[in-house]
């Protein structure tokens, strides 16, 4: 595949997939759709693009997403705003994981609105 949405229906299984293989999917072209949330590790061009998740069920929710490298400064950019990204995958070196970790060269973004349901669900095949 040349391309990956991570959208609804394969939002986890897709970022599982790139975490676990990151060397694979160098170069791909991804789309992702989320909230932004800001560390105070990153660049002031980079943030985390993020959805609320559940696995089994509401106690074991969490975020999930992937850092995002926009071509300008986002500081002006307020947590949770719901963005759409676009963009090619590569790999960086993540400090506070002490690890390299897939990240997104955003190609175009544009603010979106919150989906009725804002949480991705684990698919089981």
């Amino acid at each position: 595949m040349q391309s990956i949405v991570l959208d609804d229906d394969h939002y986890f299984h897709g970022l599982e997939t790139i975490y676990n293989y990151p060397g694979d999917f160098i170069g791909k072209k991804v789309a992702i759709k989320g909230f932004v949330y800001r560390t105070d590790d990153i660049k002031a061009n980079q943030l985390f693009v993020l959805r609320f998740g559940i696995i089994h069920c509401i106690a074991d929710a969490g975020v999930y997403g992937m850092l995002v490298d926009f071509p300008g400064n986002m500081a002006n950019v307020k947590e949770n705003t719901w963005i759409e990204a676009e963009g090619k995958l590569d790999t960086t070196y993540y400090t506070p994981f002490k690890e390299n970790i897939p990240y997104l060269k955003v190609t175009s973004y544009h603010k979106s609105s919150e989906p009725k349901d804002p949480y991705v669900y684990r698919q089981y095949n």
